[in-house]
């Protein structure tokens, strides 16, 4: 991941540069991931943006420390729509995505996970949160 810290000399440290080592030994039940967008970007930049994230990660890509293939997936996003000026929240849930709306308990089906990246391209909404939970195989 070649990330590096500089060992502060004021706090008794060396003085010295080196390799952050990111190490986690106990899996968390859930783990999110903050995306942090820069401008207002296009309908193609946050199509494209969307289509890259992944609805299965293996974390133990990130950190060390953890067996491999430990597998989460993603159940809920929430994005900020510009045109919009809101938040919203998406969820999955019994097999399909759910946008879920303030003014309906029910929510509005969204359906696959290529019908987000559609709505969030055309409806100008960024992922900024993304929530994701242990695959069943690892809460056995």
């Amino acid at each position: 991941m070649g990330y590096k810290m500089l060992c502060d000399i004021k706090t008794g440290g060396c003085g010295t540069t080196n390799v952050v080592h990111h190490v986690i030994s106990k899996c968390p039940p859930i783990f999110i991931i903050v995306l942090e967008w820069e401008k207002s970007e296009t309908e193609k930049e946050i199509t494209e943006t969307t289509k890259a994230l992944e609805w299965e990660i293996d974390i133990s890509r990130l950190y060390k420390g953890l067996e491999q293939n430990t597998n989460y997936r993603l159940v809920s996003m929430v994005g900020y729509s510009e045109e919009e000026g809101e938040h919203i929240c998406m969820a999955y849930e019994k097999n399909r995505w759910v946008n879920l709306r303030r003014e309906s308990l029910a929510g509005e089906v969204v359906g696959s996970w290529k019908s987000v990246v559609r709505l969030c391209g055309e409806r100008k909404i960024r992922p900024e949160i993304l929530f994701y939970e242990a695959a069943p195989s690892m809460m056995d």
